[in-house]
């Protein structure tokens, strides 16, 4: 009742082992062993703190000892890596030592350590090898990479930025990151900036998150996972990635002076807030211990066994994703193309797994891949999308919660058939919640292009087509003039 990942290293990428006198007695005992002195995986506390590496120094923690615990979080999160993938560990621990305020760990009141991030510097020649997804860790080192100290310029390598997934939770991840961009605030006061942030995302998972937080997709990475860049030079990226880190850049300064970029500038930002909020939503639902076992089928594309629970569960998240696609399409062609490429990569995952294209056979949208015209968007027409979009995912997130989803048949199905009793009580109220949404977002509908009032409008007549809406609108006739009014 072991996993591959807990087995020793040496063991690890093995399946089988030739039988010899004794051989399934001293492999059984070397495992036993290792096992025993292995240490136990702890669960974090919600306490937790980050505390960068200098701090951790003077409790007694060496950037070897930091390293050693990243390395075997890095087990649980990607398994055993090769070497010219992972780098060595004491060189990086020399790294780390030598840039201490660039790291930093998760951990509890007795400092062991549950995640990390470590922003390393790139020297030219690194950068154009991680532009072709040809940079292997194992050839950075304390005296090739750039010096992160001295005040200019830089191009960071973001080393993990991850939690162990025994531990991993949204409180605790947004711990990690706010730290992440604390760090890169306070060195910005100090003259030191940053043009461009490199990441390496090696799971579908980390390509997601890495969306979510503004990188772009450059490429696949030779040796393994992608590669993801942040683009700071970007004013609309800086903007919607940290407002005050924009406002103590020099790069923003200069063009925020520049009046007739200032409408583009505020529409661009305002477009990439609004698309990356969409798209984290989608990074938080997993976190979320009633969805997280789902997360395999979408981020690996396994199947779902039909008719079980998790299936009938999983179509209801494939319609929210698949409306959060519909709007953060919307919004590519106001933001920086750069992050085209990653949105890109990431719809072509998730319409690559079985639930996904099974939901698209039950349930298509009428505005797939309609593009808006530049004149009818601004600052307002973003708002009033999002917040469109974030009224009609309530509507979805209604019918994603387990203990309703045996109800959604009455709302989404043609059929005369009606609950019963305490049943029929209950849905009575959510089709009342679901009228009362239809009425704010339709003064919402007023203030967007026509695709969305199409496919709103059809949405409402297959609700409002229902046997249960009928039932409502014939017991409470108020309710539906107000509607229709």
């Amino acid at each position: 009742n072991i996993g591959v990942m807990d087995l020793p290293r040496s063991l690890s990428a093995h399946q089988a082992f030739l039988r010899e006198k004794n051989s399934v007695n001293e492999i059984c005992d070397f495992i036993c062993n290792y096992l025993h002195s292995k240490p136990r995986l702890r669960i974090c506390p919600p306490d937790c703190r980050v505390l960068s590496l200098r701090v951790l120094s003077g409790h007694g923690i060496s950037a070897l000892d930091a390293e050693y615990a990243f390395s075997e979080n890095d087990k649980f999160l990607y398994g055993d890596m090769p070497p010219e993938i992972a780098g060595d560990t004491e060189v990086w621990a020399s790294i780390f030592e030598r840039y201490p305020d660039f790291s930093a760990a998760v951990v509890d009141n007795e400092y062991n350590i549950y995640g990390n991030y470590s922003l390393v510097g790139l020297n030219r020649e690194h950068e154009a090898l991680m532009e072709k997804g040809s940079l292997k860790d194992s050839v950075i080192t304390a005296d090739t990479a750039d010096n992160l100290y001295s005040p200019g310029i830089h191009t960071g390598y973001l080393l993990n930025l991850s939690v162990n997934p025994s531990s991993e939770s949204v409180d605790i991840y947004q711990k990690l990151w706010e730290h992440f961009i604390n760090m890169l605030r306070t060195k910005a006061r100090e003259k030191i900036f940053f043009s461009k942030i490199y990441f390496k995302a090696f799971s579908p998972e980390y390509e997601a998150k890495a969306a979510s937080r503004g990188f772009r997709y450059v490429c696949k990475d030779a040796l393994f996972g992608s590669v993801y860049v942040l683009d700071l030079d970007s004013p609309a990226t800086l903007g919607a990635f940290d407002k005050q880190l924009a406002d103590l850049y020099p790069q923003q300064k200069v063009i925020s002076q520049k009046e007739d970029k200032q409408m583009t500038l505020l529409r661009d930002t305002d477009a990439l807030m609004a698309y990356m909020d969409l798209w984290k939503q989608i990074e938080d639902l997993f976190y979320r211990p009633e969805y997280f076992r789902l997360k395999k089928y979408f981020m690996q594309g396994k199947g779902v066994p039909e008719n079980s629970f998790e299936y009938k569960l999983g179509l209801a998240v494939s319609e929210w994703i698949r409306d959060i696609l519909q709007y953060t399409e919307a919004l590519l062609p106001f933001i920086p193309q750069e992050q085209r490429l990653s949105h890109e990569n990431l719809r072509r995952m998730l319409y690559e797994s079985e639930i996904i294209r099974d939901s698209m056979k039950q349930y298509q949208f009428t505005t797939e891949d309609n593009a808006l015209d530049n004149e009818l968007i601004g600052p307002l027409s973003v708002q009033s999308l999002h917040t469109f979009a974030q009224i009609w995912l309530d509507i979805d997130k209604l019918f994603m919660r387990p203990e309703l989803l045996d109800y959604k048949p009455y709302f989404y199905e043609k059929s005369d058939t009606l609950p019963s009793g305490e049943q029929l009580e209950f849905c009575e109220i959510l089709t009342v919640r679901i009228i009362s949404v239809f009425r704010i977002s339709e003064y919402e509908l007023r203030r967007l292009p026509f695709p969305y009032a199409e496919s709103y409008y059809r949405y409402k007549e297959m609700i409002c087509s229902s046997a249960i809406a009928r039932h409502v609108f014939a017991k409470y006739p108020y309710l539906k003039e107000e509607l229709y009014h």
